[in-house]
C-alpha cells in the first residue's frame, strides 16, 4: 500500500525518477495492487492441482476470478 501511495504520488507532479518513464511506474503501480489476487488464485490453483483434471482447474480459476472481481478483490485481468 505504501509503495503504491508512493508510486501515485509520483506519477501525480509528474516527476521523471532516475530517467524511468512514468508508464513503467503506473504499470508497477498496477501489477502491486493486483499482487493480493494473483497470489490467492494462484495458491488456490497449486491446491487443486494433484486431484482435478486440467480441464475442472481451468472451470474453477474462472470462476474464482470472476468471483475475485465481484468481491472487489483486484486481481489482473489476464492471470492464466
Amino acid at each position: 500500500m505504501f509503495i503504491s501511495i508512493c508510486l501515485s504520488d509520483v506519477i501525480f507532479r509528474g516527476r521523471n525518477i532516475g530517467g524511468v518513464d512514468l508508464c513503467v511506474f503506473q504499470r508497477l503501480t498496477q501489477e502491486l495492487d493486483d499482487m493480493l489476487g494473483d497470489v490467492l488464485l494462484a495458491s488456490a490453483y497449486l491446491a487443486y492441482l494433484g486431484a482435478f483434471t486440467s480441464n475442472y482447474r481451468d472451470e474453477l480459476m474462472k470462476l474464482w476470478h470472476e468471483r475475485c472481481k465481484l468481491l472487489n478483490i483486484p486481481v489482473a485481468n489476464n492471470f492464466e
